[in-house]
């Protein structure tokens, strides 16, 4: 072998290390920083028998939780549901500053409606389906503060 080709084949083997070392970085921070934060929601909602994150409670609501995906930065997401077509869905971020979204079944039609945490539709248009459910709004708030302390 000549002395270029070795001097080639070595570069190659640096990238090929730098690359694998990046992406062993990117799995750490992913790993630590976003899967491990649902760790503390888990605890509430341990496996049930079909090896998923969900429970549910002596007044019939049920809990999830959904791990973020493989790499993923924002797919994981907390529900509480009183049936199938009402619930609240939480989006967990690092900094605890949650997002929302309010599944409601109203008037026959099932809306998904993103609210904030005072109980506030994010699009102004739907604050009357808001305002019309907001008692059922507000016990889901309760309930999922309950189970794993999301509200400030």
């Amino acid at each position: 072998m000549s002395e270029k080709n070795g001097i080639k084949r070595k570069k190659i083997l640096a990238v090929i290390a730098g690359i694998l070392f990046i992406f062993a970085v990117i799995n750490v921070i992913w790993y630590f920083i976003i899967y491990r934060q649902y760790d503390k929601y888990t605890e509430a909602v341990p496996k049930n028998d079909m090896d998923i994150y969900a429970a549910t409670d002596a007044d019939g609501f049920s809990y999830n939780v959904k791990k973020p995906d493989y790499l993923s930065f924002d797919t994981g997401n907390l529900g509480v549901f009183e049936s199938i077509g009402n619930g609240l869905i939480i989006w967990p971020n690092t900094d605890d500053d949650h997002e929302y979204g309010f599944m409601i079944e109203d008037n026959d039609v099932t809306y998904q409606i993103y609210v904030d945490d005072d109980l506030e539709a994010i699009n102004s248009e739907d604050q009357e389906i808001v305002d019309r459910n907001k008692d059922l709004l507000k016990t889901l708030f309760e309930k999922a503060d309950a189970k794993w302390g999301i509200l400030k």
